[in-house]
């Protein structure tokens, strides 16, 4: 359970790898009914498991570098076109 801003719910799917809640009175009910059912909590658990095998700081560095060079390369071809 994560209460919703940016950075949570990039990493938790609601109602999938987790529930995204709006208030703090919706967090707790969440948590209750997890609590409560243990057959949810089990499932929304292997999925988290299943994509945080996706994710890993490497991959994101990778994504990261991958984005700034395609930038750098539109920006030095968008410079010679300029010159040309």
């Amino acid at each position: 359970v994560v209460l919703d801003n940016p950075a949570a719910t990039k990493i938790v799917t609601h109602g999938k790898s987790g529930l995204v809640a709006h208030t703090i009175d919706e967090c707790v009910s969440f948590l209750r009914q997890l609590v409560q059912t243990p057959s949810l909590r089990a499932e929304m658990a292997a999925k988290a498991v299943g994509e945080a095998q996706t994710r890993s700081p490497a991959r994101s560095a990778n994504a990261f570098v991958a984005l700034w060079a395609g930038l750098v390369a539109e920006r030095n071809s968008m410079q010679v076109k300029q010159y040309a």
